[in-house]
């Protein structure tokens, strides 16, 4: 909020118009850059599990509700969605602080706040364990799943560099440190 304050500024004082998307960042960021921003704010020591889409729209989790902020990429309504051209509003002055900055002001703004007991959305801690085991026995126990990891080595996702899973022992790689 505070880039798009100091841009609205920006265009009142430069007496500007036009039509600007006021979106950001200037470079697209990925959801494991913003996992990983968050976690190095929180001083956590979290690792994360990518799972597959297919597996978790057919085990009924619920786009940007169960998990905020995902949105399939295999379903066409979707697409573009984080797509939206900033040109013209970044030739007028709109500029963004690093994402590692705006997480960890987030994360002090919401430390000011009341406790919340239970949150509106997403996974309870649970459902994410056990979306976690069943798919890590996925991975384990079937073709699919090494199929599911070398698709998600093709889309450039944190699978990266990663090893096939090992049928015989537990695949624990699935974190992006």
């Amino acid at each position: 909020m505070r880039d798009l304050a100091n841009f609205i500024l920006t265009l009142i004082e430069h007496n500007a118009t036009g039509v600007y998307n006021a979106v950001g960042p200037r470079n697209p960021a990925n959801f494991g850059s913003l996992l990983v921003a968050s976690r190095e704010a929180a001083g956590s020591d979290a690792s994360f599990v990518w799972a597959d889409e297919h597996f978790l729209l057919g085990e009924k989790v619920k786009p940007w509700v169960d998990l905020p902020l995902w949105l399939p990429n295999s379903d066409p309504n979707f697409i573009g969605f984080n797509s939206i051209n900033n040109t013209n509003a970044v030739k007028a002055g709109l500029t963004f602080k690093p994402l590692s900055e705006t997480v960890s002001d987030t994360l002090d703004w919401i430390k000011t706040r009341p406790p919340v007991k239970k949150l509106k959305i997403g996974l309870s801690l649970q459902k994410e364990a056990a979306l976690i085991q069943k798919y890590e026995e996925m991975l384990k126990t079937t073709l699919y799943g090494t199929l599911e990891l070398f698709q998600c080595t093709r889309l450039g996702s944190y699978w990266f560099g990663l090893p096939f899973p090992d049928p015989d022992t537990p695949h624990k790689s699935h974190s992006v440190a």
